[in-house]
């Protein structure tokens, strides 16, 4: 996914979401959040992003 995000010509905010859910997956909440944050920028109708944000920063992989 990140080889995607490098290789695109514009950012594009469902990439970085995707990103973040296999960060998620991979227990790797810090990385996640961030690719979360990038998304709701490029995109600030994914505000079920939000509520993923707030619950990886409260698990221990964070």
């Amino acid at each position: 996914m990140q080889t995607i995000i490098n290789s695109g010509d514009k950012p594009d905010a469902e990439w970085y979401e995707h990103l973040g859910y296999i960060q998620k997956k991979q227990k790797d909440c810090t990385n996640a959040v961030i690719n979360w944050n990038v998304a709701l920028k490029l995109d600030s109708t994914k505000s079920n992003l939000i509520e993923e944000i707030e619950k990886c920063q409260k698990s221990r992989y964070y």
